[in-house]
């Protein structure tokens, strides 16, 4: 109660002198995921066979997601440690988990229901490109990508939704003096970090700046 209270003072404020407008989070509207603990889980990348902590792009994801949550989220509550260690460990160790296609659930129910876990987030990368496949040379990277949220509790699947991430700036971006692998690697980086912005600002909702 008092975080929402706390939210909307806020929201009137800013809105008030001018400096930004709050977009509610798509997810649980419209205070998102705010003041409730969320499980991050390493996304996967099913069309390379990566399951879900195998995927460096994932591992990336996350990390810049938690990132973009403790500097612009309202109150985020990330489960990390112990508790997040021995839940990741499971999963790429586990037999049950390892033979899994699809986590249903009770399936995080089963796993992290003791931890006193409101959500977990899971995602899959289903494709990363930065080329334009029509033009030699050019640059136009994008992501495509499915997330999904589970209420724990409920052992039932809360949310999900299909994104697609553009970076327009990758088009145009000279870097001259870099070579080409290293560009790539600096374009990709950069795309993973907007998908992260972007799912951070579905589950938390975000200030979007004025003109």
């Amino acid at each position: 109660m008092r975080t929402g209270i706390l939210l909307g003072a806020a929201v009137w404020l800013l809105s008030a002198l001018g400096c930004a407008h709050y977009e509610p989070a798509a997810f649980n509207k419209p205070k998102g995921v705010n003041g409730r603990e969320i499980l991050l889980i390493p996304f996967r990348e099913s069309r390379k066979r990566l399951w879900y902590t195998e995927s460096q792009r994932g591992l990336a994801l996350v990390a810049d997601l938690k990132s973009w949550a403790y500097e612009e989220a309202d109150d985020p509550l990330l489960v990390e440690g112990a508790a997040e260690k021995d839940v990741l460990e499971t999963i790429r160790s586990d037999e049950k988990w390892i033979l899994m296609d699809r986590v249903t659930g009770d399936d995080w129910k089963e796993l992290v229901g003791n931890l006193g876990v409101q959500f977990v987030l899971v995602g899959d990368i289903r494709d990363l490109t930065l080329r334009d496949p029509g033009t030699i040379g050019l640059y136009q990277p994008k992501m495509v990508l499915e997330i999904e949220v589970f209420d724990v509790p409920r052992g039932k699947k809360a949310y999900s939704r299909k994104l697609e991430v553009t970076d327009p700036s990758g088009r145009d971006d000279p870097m001259a003096d870099v070579s080409s692998f290293n560009k790539d690697s600096v374009i990709e980086r950069r795309l993973i970090r907007q998908a992260a912005e972007r799912i951070g600002q579905e589950l938390y909702g975000y200030y979007e700046k004025g003109g």
